[in-house]
């Protein structure tokens, strides 16, 4: 009788464990500390943006700045574990409105969370000399488009020019011009 208790207890005590284990794993503090990272470097700010990095120099956090200048944020999901997290980011980058997604990497110390510069810069810039390329791309695929339709468009020109040209020699030469061919 007493392991009767026990089996009626049991579920509630997963579910209160599964729920505490839940809310340990799946807490927000990953992008909160993400944004304020990358807020505190939207407004240069390297101070705050330092103490949330660990160990980087404000030397590399001002290159960071300047390099990709950041007009706009929005976070996403956060992929994690006990001592890493990737946070979703997307930036619009100035002075060209270039959208990028990047993961901001962060990673556990001392009982807290910490961006990692380096592995988020290298995201960073790959994902933004991915979408580089693709604006080039694009630009170049219009302007193909652009120029085929300017060469369809003059040799429909030249080929009337040359129509009435041959007509107008027809008539000079005095003769009627042939009936068409079927």
């Amino acid at each position: 009788m007493p392991s009767f208790p026990l089996r009626r207890a049991a579920p509630g005590l997963l579910a209160v464990a599964a729920l505490a284990l839940a809310c340990d794993r799946f807490d927000d503090a990953p992008r909160q500390v993400a944004d304020e990272f990358w807020t505190a470097l939207q407004h240069e700010d390297f101070e705050t943006a330092r103490r949330l990095s660990g160990e980087a120099g404000e030397n590399e956090l001002r290159e960071l700045a300047q390099a990709h200048p950041i007009d706009a944020l929005a976070f996403g999901e956060i992929l994690r574990n006990q001592s890493k997290a990737l946070v979703e980011t997307t930036a619009v980058l100035e002075p060209r409105d270039v959208e990028v997604t990047f993961h901001t990497h962060l990673v556990q110390a001392d009982g807290e969370w910490r961006v990692d510069l380096n592995a988020t810069r290298r995201d960073l810039t790959r994902q933004t000399l991915a979408a580089s390329f693709e604006q080039v791309r694009e630009s170049l695929r219009g302007g193909t488009d652009r120029l085929m339709q300017e060469f369809e468009k003059r040799a429909i020109e030249a080929s009337e020019t040359l129509r009435k040209a041959l007509d107008e020699l027809e008539q000079s030469l005095g003769g009627a011009p042939p009936p068409a061919s079927p």
